[in-house]
């Protein structure tokens, strides 16, 4: 696999441009196992065409327009593969088992400050994946734009990053909207489905697939993307890395963790969220169904225009 490092064998370069707060004297080698799995990592959010135009790029000549695209895919990977590095790298092991190895002016840190730092450097990599694919929304590269990585969303009913960010505050993170997608079919085929019947369900899915919708598809659409962001939100929150989310809705003890009484009440917030608006629906249901029998009475009698009496 070809990487975005160490070309001209400049990796300690780049990667300490990167990563400031390296030692002046890190090796590229150290690095480069947990490069190549946090690249891996990386195209199954962009996708391996992306991916391989950059390096492309990367390979040849850049632009600054390249250059710039180049780094804000750099970062993350490298972001990402010093902190599986550090994590692996605290201790040191001989024959004598793990240790602890400290110079004449170091000391080992608390726990509590690895928690903190660990933490800060995932919500660092987590933005940098922002950065990163609004870059590419941006950019006019035809290998994303046309990927299935990008056009992913048209196939939920929540298909754009701003519809989800005007259900609930994300921070407009279009790479926790696109982890949020995985979680929004379950709520669409279990919850939306029974609700709104088969032939509403597919009609909508045209609809958008073909940018048709109409007035009352679109008050429809809003009725039921509230469900199912909560339902995604619920699903995911209990796997996703809580760095993730908004700042607004995590609570962290003095060591840097979520106290499991924090995320016990945003799961619950979550799952009433999902629950309230579900019943909106199931009432607009009930009053479009009541509505239709009205207007024509004949299509509501078994398929039978007269009545047995």
């Amino acid at each position: 696999m070809k990487l975005l490092f160490n070309k001209s064998s400049n990796g300690n370069a780049e990667l300490k441009s990167l990563l400031g707060y390296l030692d002046a004297d890190f090796k590229f080698s150290n690095l480069k196992i947990d490069i190549e799995h946090a690249t891996l990592d990386l195209i199954k959010l962009i996708g391996q065409t992306t991916y391989d135009k950059i390096v492309t790029f990367y390979e040849g000549t850049p632009t600054q327009a390249e250059s710039d695209l180049i780094q804000n895919t750099q970062l993350p990977i490298a972001v990402f593969a010093e902190l599986s590095f550090a994590s692996n790298n605290d201790l040191n092991n001989s024959n004598n088992g793990r240790v602890v190895e400290i110079g004449e002016n170091q000391r080992q840190p608390w726990e509590w400050q690895i928690e903190r730092s660990e933490s800060n450097s995932r919500r660092r990599g987590y933005k940098a994946l922002d950065i990163l694919i609004d870059t590419l929304d941006n950019y006019g590269l035809t290998e994303w734009d046309d990927s299935d990585e990008y056009k992913a969303s048209k196939q939920y009913f929540i298909y754009t990053t701003y519809q989800m960010q005007m259900i609930f505050q994300i921070n407009n993170s279009r790479q926790l909207y696109l982890r949020l997608l995985q979680f929004m079919n379950d709520p669409e085929e279990d919850d939306i489905l029974p609700i709104i019947g088969a032939t509403r369900y597919a009609a909508l899915k045209v609809n958008i697939l073909d940018d048709t919708l109409q007035s009352a598809d679109k008050q429809l659409l809003k009725l039921i993307q509230r469900p199912v962001a909560f339902k995604a939100l619920e699903n995911a929150f209990k796997v996703l890395p809580i760095e993730m989310f908004p700042n607004g809705i995590i609570e962290y003890r003095e060591k840097g963790r979520m106290t499991p009484q924090a995320k016990s009440e945003v799961l619950l917030y979550f799952k009433d969220k999902a629950k309230q608006h579900l019943v909106k629906l199931q009432e607009h249901i009930s009053t479009l169904d009541l509505v239709s029998a009205v207007q024509d009475p004949e299509e509501n009698i078994g398929g039978d225009k007269f009545v047995n009496l």
